[in-house]
Order: structure tokens, then C-alpha cells, then sequence
């Protein structure tokens, strides 16, 4: 478990290990979120969000999207 100390003005230095493993560099902006149960979440929130999201939707349906859209137009007109 990696730790950080909180400093006088409240900032925290994220470990080595973790801003290499999550690519965080300088200037880069992290949310901070909780959970019911106490814990504090950090993220961090991705320059190009467009490019973030790429991917996020694969696997939705059971096949391919358009293919999928054909089927269900053919259905419609059957």
C-alpha cells in the first residue's frame, strides 16, 4: 500500500509508481470523488475526452452495430 502526507496547504504528492502507472504528468487534473463508505476516489480527468471514450461502447450489442441496424430495419419491414 503506497502512502502520502498531507502538507500544511493540504497537497499531497501522488507516488511515483502510480503517476507512472496511470500516465499522470504535470499539469494534469485529477477529480476527487467519495463513496458511502468513506473512501476518497481519485481520477484523472483526460485531456482529449473524445479519445478517452473510444472503445467505451464495444460490446454492447451482441454483434456488430450496423449489422445489428439491418436487422432490425429488416424486421421492421418483414
Amino acid at each position: 500500500m503506497l502512502q502520502a502526507k498531507v502538507g500544511k496547504k493540504g497537497q499531497i504528492i501522488i507516488p511515483h509508481e502510480l503517476r507512472k502507472k496511470y500516465g499522470i504528468k504535470c499539469s494534469d487534473t485529477v477529480i476527487f470523488t467519495d463513496d458511502q463508505r468513506g473512501n476518497i476516489i481519485l481520477a484523472v480527468k483526460p485531456s482529449d475526452p473524445v479519445k478517452a471514450m473510444r472503445g467505451s461502447l464495444k460490446g454492447l450489442w451482441p454483434e456488430d452495430a450496423q449489422e445489428y441496424i439491418r436487422k432490425l430495419r429488416q424486421e421492421d419491414v418483414e
